[in-house]
């Protein structure tokens, strides 16, 4: 994730729209992020583990 967000952070400086490139690092980080999590929630509920 780190190397995304650096190459996030280049392509602004290089584009001078840095609002839509982390924009859309956000979204595609929420697109990874909620599915994995919600994922995860599940898995500890089938297995019955303390979240």
């Amino acid at each position: 994730m780190q190397d995304l967000m650096y190459q996030g952070k280049f392509l602004a400086t290089q584009t001078y729209r840095p609002i839509e490139t982390f924009t859309v690092l956000v979204l595609f980080y929420l697109a990874v992020a909620f599915p994995v999590g919600q994922l995860v929630g599940w898995l500890e509920r089938r297995r019955g583990i303390a979240g």
